[in-house]
């Protein structure tokens, strides 16, 4: 889901004039195929749901 997030963040972005990389900087965490086919493509880092609680718990 968040790859979904982060590609349509990115198009909103650039539809306003805020370019990837240059002024912001997106990352997904899913590593769906479709991400590569975004201009930039988008950076993502697979991650094990426990690994995503045990951080958020310790915020």
């Amino acid at each position: 889901m968040s790859d979904t997030i982060a590609i349509g963040a990115l198009r909103e972005l650039t539809e306003h004039g805020i370019h990837a990389p240059d002024d912001v900087r997106l990352m997904g965490f899913d590593g769906i195929p479709f991400s590569a086919c975004t201009n930039p493509s988008a950076l993502w880092r697979w991650t094990s749901p426990q690994w995503l609680v045990r951080l958020s718990i310790a915020w």
